[in-house]
């Protein structure tokens, strides 16, 4: 059962990873990247046009709230691969054979 607990550890682990490169991704292309304007960012863009029209409003918004989604992703990712490894080296210990002092 240890066994099965470690690769649960390192699915969680795996997954964590993947969900860092893209929040990476996010805030680069969000934040750093320019558009094919090659004068602003998709930030400058959406902070210019927060309060002009409601389109622009709808289509920035889900943008920006994406990162909050990946980042809440990685923490309970890398919670769960804790846990599994810790639950994988409890079982592991409880299993050893006890030594007597005899």
């Amino acid at each position: 059962m240890a066994n099965k607990w470690k690769i649960a550890g390192y699915l969680f682990s795996t997954a964590a990873v993947v969900l860092l490169i893209s929040l990476t991704m996010n805030i680069h292309t969000y934040y750093i990247k320019e558009m094919e304007s090659g004068t602003e960012t998709v930030s400058e863009v959406c902070d210019d046009r927060w309060d002009e029209d409601t389109v622009s409003t709808l289509m920035c918004h889900p943008i920006k709230q994406e990162k909050y989604n990946l980042f809440a992703g990685i923490l309970l990712s890398a919670g769960f691969a804790f846990l599994c490894f810790a639950k994988s080296s409890e079982i592991k210990t409880e299993n050893e054979p006890a030594i007597s002092e005899n």
